[in-house]
C-alpha cells in the first residue's frame, strides 16, 4: 500500500508541475489521496467509523506577524551571481503572498472544498448509510474545541446529507480521553530532551547547511548573508501557499531543489517519529480510546445497536494514533540526526499519512453468504491492507480477525486501567 502511494504521489506531483511536494503534515491532500473510495462486491456496508483531520489552515497569527516579515529585504537581494531564473527573480521581487496574515490558524477555502469533495465521495461510495435525516440517534458527531476542526465537521455533514442546516456540532470537553488524546501523555524529560537534540542537530549539520547555501547560491549572495532561520520561513511560506492556491506555485519554492525540500521534510520527520510515532513506545497508549470506542461500536451493531455513522474531527495527533494501533508503518531505524539516508524508504511518513484532511475510516460490511461480518479500513480512502500477525494480513478482514486484534492491543497496552487513571486525575 505505501508502495503504491509513492507512485500515485510522484504521479500527481508530476502532473502539478512541481518536482517534490512531500512537506509532512502540510502536504496537499489530493496528492495523496485515493481518486476514489472501493467498495468490495457482494457486501453491504452497515457503519462507517471515521476520524477526520481539518482541511488547509493558514499560519498562526505569531508567524503571519512575525516570521513573514524577516523575508521581505529578501525580495531585492539578489545579485548577479545569482543563479535563479530570471522570471522566478522577478516573481519573488514583485511577491505578495496569498496567506491570509490576519488569520490564526484558520481554515482557508482550498480546506473546504477538500472536505466537501472527501465527502460528496464517502456518500457515494455507501448511500445507504445516508439515507436518514442526520440526527443524533443514527449518527455520533464529536469534534475537538478548535475552530477549523468544528467547521471541518460541518462542512462534511452539510455534504453528505445535502443539508445547509447543520450550523453546530458536538464539541468534546477539554480532557475528553477519545480526542483530546495530547492531554493524555505523560511527561518525559528525557525523551523531549533527545528529540529536540536531534532535531537542533540536524538543523545545524551538513545538510542542511547544505540547503542554506545552495539558497544562497540561488540568490548570489554569501553565505554569511543568510541564515537557517531566513531559509526556513521561505520554505514555510512557499508550503502555506502551496496548500493555499495549488493553481500556481510559490515564488519561493523555486529557491529549493528536490534534495533541499527532502532534507527540510526529514527535519520535520524528526519530530513526528517521536512526538507521534514509534520514537517513544508511550505514543501506543493515546490510540488506547479509539481502539476501545471502534470495538465496541462494531460489537453493538452487530448486535442490532448503535449509529450508521461515528465522525469525528480533530489533528493529525488522532489520525496518526491509528497507524500505531495498527502496527502500520513501523519498522525503521530510529530518525536521528546521522542516520539521514534521505526519505523514499522510510516507513514512517505523515507526509503520506496525515496530509491536510487526512482521515481514517473503517467500515463493518455485511456478507449474506457468511455468517461473519467483514471490516475495511480506508487511509486517505485507499483501502490497506492490515497486519494479523504471523505474516498473516487482510483487506478485507473478517471481523473475528479484527476484533481479536483490536482486544489485543487493548489488553497489551493496559488501556482500560489506563484510562481509568487518567480519568480519576482529572475528575
Amino acid at each position: 500500500m505505501l508502495k503504491f502511494l509513492c507512485i500515485l504521489t510522484f504521479f500527481l506531483v508530476t502532473v502539478k508541475a512541481i518536482p517534490y511536494g512531500f512537506f509532512s503534515t502540510k502536504t496537499s491532500y489530493e496528492l495523496v489521496s485515493a481518486p476514489k473510495i472501493e467498495v468490495p462486491e457482494g457486501l453491504t456496508p452497515r457503519q462507517i467509523f471515521m476520524l477526520g483531520r481539518h482541511g488547509t489552515r493558514g499560519p498562526t497569527i505569531n508567524f503571519n506577524l512575525n516570521a513573514i516579515p524577516k523575508i521581505l529585504k529578501y525580495q531585492n537581494k539578489f545579485t548577479e551571481r545569482a543563479t535563479l531564473e530570471p522570471e522566478d527573480m522577478e516573481a519573488i521581487k514583485n511577491w505578495e503572498t496569498v496567506i491570509d496574515t490576519t488569520g490564526d490558524k484558520s481554515i482557508t477555502q482550498k480546506g473546504h472544498d477538500e472536505i466537501k469533495y472527501l465527502a460528496i465521495r464517502i456518500r457515494e461510495a455507501f448511500p445507504n448509510l445516508f439515507e436518514r435525516k442526520y440526527n443524533s440517534e443514527y449518527y455520533e458527531v464529536l469534534t475537538v474545541p478548535d475552530p477549523r476542526c468544528d467547521l471541518s465537521g460541518q462542512t462534511l455533514l452539510q455534504n453528505l446529507f445535502n443539508d445547509d442546516t447543520i450550523t453546530s456540532i458536538p464539541v468534546c470537553g477539554p480532557k475528553d480521553s477519545l480526542l483530546m488524546i495530547e492531554e493524555l501523555k505523560r511527561g518525559n524529560e528525557k525523551m523531549k530532551t533527545y528529540y529536540l537534540n536531534q532535531m537542533k542537530e540536524f538543523r545545524e549539520g551538513e545538510h542542511m547547511n547544505g540547503v542554506v547555501q545552495r539558497v544562497a547560491d540561488r540568490m548570489g549572495i554569501d553565505f554569511k548573508d543568510i541564515n537557517y532561520e531566513i531559509v526556513n520561513v521561505m520554505y514555510e511560506v512557499a508550503t502555506f501557499e502551496l496548500a493555499i492556491d495549488d493553481s500556481k506555485v510559490s515564488p519561493w519554492y523555486k529557491l529549493f531543489g528536490p534534495d533541499d525540500l527532502e532534507i527540510f521534510e526529514y527535519a520535520l520527520e524528526i519530530f513526528r517519529y517521536y512526538f507521534h510515532g514509534y520514537g517513544d513506545p508511550f505514543n501506543a497508549k493515546l490510540a488506547c480510546p479509539m481502539a476501545i470506542r471502534l470495538e465496541e461500536s462494531f460489537k453493538n451493531k452487530i448486535n442490532g445497536e448503535g449509529p450508521d455513522g461515528h465522525f469525528y474531527f480533530g489533528h493529525s495527533t488522532n489520525v496518526l494514533s491509528f497507524y500505531i494501533m495498527l502496527g502500520l508503518a513501523a519498522g525503521d531505524d530510529a530518525l536521528t540526526a546521522s542516520n539521514y539516508h534521505g526519505m523514499a524508504d522510510l516507513k514512517w511518513r505523515t507526509s503520506l499519512f496525515s496530509p491536510w484532511a487526512a482521515n481514517v475510516m473503517v467500515v463493518l460490511y455485511e456478507d449474506t453468504d457468511d455468517v461473519d461480518y467483514k471490516v475495511a479500513f480506508y487511509f486517505n480512502e485507499h483501502i490497506t491492507s492490515i497486519p494479523l500477525g504471523n505474516d498473516r494480513s487482510c483487506t478485507v478482514c473478517l471481523w473475528s480477525d479484527i476484533q481479536k486484534k483490536l482486544q489485543a492491543f487493548i489488553s497489551e497496552n493496559n488501556c482500560v486501567n489506563f484510562l481509568a487513571e487518567y480519568k480519576s486525575k482529572t475528575a
